[in-house]
C-alpha cells in the first residue's frame, strides 16, 4: 500500500512538472508568434532566442547574435583599398560595383589570417555591375583598382 502511495505521488508529480514546463513553452511560442505578426524583429530575436535558452539550451549553450552587415554597406575610393572587416549571415549576398577606372577587381579575404578566399569580380570596363556570393562568414574586402571605383553590398 506504501508503495503504491508514493508511486502515485510520483506519477503526480511528473505530471505536475511536465504541465509547467509545457506551459511556459507554450507562453514562449505565443510571444515569438506575436512578434513575427506584428512584424517586430527585435521582439521576435528576443523571443527565440529566450525559448532557446530556457528550454533548448538550459544554459549550456548560449545563442549569441552576430553582427549582420547592413544592406547598403558603402565604399568608394580611387585604387587600392581594404575594407573593414564585415558579417555576413545569410546567403546570397550581392556585391554591386561601379568601375569609374580603368580597371576594378574585388576580392574576398579572411580577416583573421589576411589570405584571400576568392575573387569576386574583375573588370577593365567602365560601368556599373553585380556579383552574388554564396559564403557566410566575417570578411573584409580587397579592392584592387586603377582609377575611381563604389562597391555597395546588399545581403
Amino acid at each position: 500500500m506504501k508503495r503504491s502511495a508514493i508511486l502515485c505521488l510520483t506519477i503526480v508529480f511528473v505530471l505536475f512538472i511536465t504541465t509547467i514546463a509545457f506551459a511556459s513553452i507554450d507562453d514562449d511560442l505565443a510571444k515569438i508568434k506575436s512578434a513575427y505578426e506584428s512584424g517586430n524583429i527585435d521582439e521576435f530575436k528576443k523571443a527565440i532566442f529566450a525559448l532557446y535558452d530556457d528550454h533548448i539550451g538550459k544554459g549550456k549553450t548560449k545563442l549569441v547574435e552576430t553582427p549582420v552587415v547592413e544592406s547598403g554597406k558603402h565604399w568608394s575610393g580611387n585604387g587600392e583599398m581594404n575594407t573593414e572587416p564585415f558579417t555576413i549571415s545569410s546567403t546570397p549576398w550581392k556585391l554591386k560595383w561601379n568601375n569609374k577606372g580603368d580597371r576594378l577587381s574585388v576580392w574576398l579575404c579572411n580577416p583573421e589570417t589576411g589570405k584571400p578566399i576568392e575573387e569576386i569580380m574583375d573588370t577593365m570596363d567602365k560601368g556599373t555591375g553585380e556579383s552574388y556570393v554564396y559564403r557566410k562568414g566575417t570578411f573584409y574586402l580587397h579592392i584592387l583598382a586603377i582609377g575611381a571605383w563604389e562597391i555597395e553590398i546588399e545581403e
